[in-house]
């Protein structure tokens, strides 16, 4: 764990800010039940970024990795101020994709890499995985 990391933060979504809020398909019962599983946690990874990573980000989330099908969206992410430096973003290349980052070819080889290649990296597991199910 970075030595500089704040301690965890509750998840309070009176405190969330709005601009964080992504108009993805999450509604606030989402934010509230994944705020108080990530407040409870020490390490999660996540397949497709978003308003997850945000509440990730927002609870000081000691350990985070996560993976998605959008270089720029990646980059968008990362360069946000409330994501810390030791968060971990991995691309996952798919092939063409449509809206949401959702592979056109959905028999590609590729969608194997997505799922496995990220965590092939890490030496120890995590407390959540969340699968973004694109819709």
């Amino acid at each position: 764990m970075p030595s500089r990391q704040q301690p965890k933060r509750i998840y309070n979504i009176s405190e969330f800010p709005s601009h964080y809020r992504i108009k993805g398909g999450v509604d606030d019962s989402d934010r509230q039940l994944l705020g108080g599983i990530y407040s409870g946690v020490t390490s999660s990874f996540e397949y497709g970024l978003g308003e997850s990573t945000y509440i990730a980000a927002w609870t000081r989330m000691p350990r985070w990795s996560g993976v998605d099908s959008d270089p720029d969206w990646i980059v968008g992410l990362r360069n946000k101020r409330l994501i810390p430096s030791h968060f971990q973003f991995h691309f996952g290349h798919v092939g063409m994709t449509g809206v949401w980052g959702y592979p056109r070819n959905r028999l590609d080889k590729s969608l194997f890499r997505y799922v496995v290649a990220p965590l092939a990296l890490e030496r120890e597991p995590f407390d959540v995985c969340l699968v973004d199910d694109g819709g």
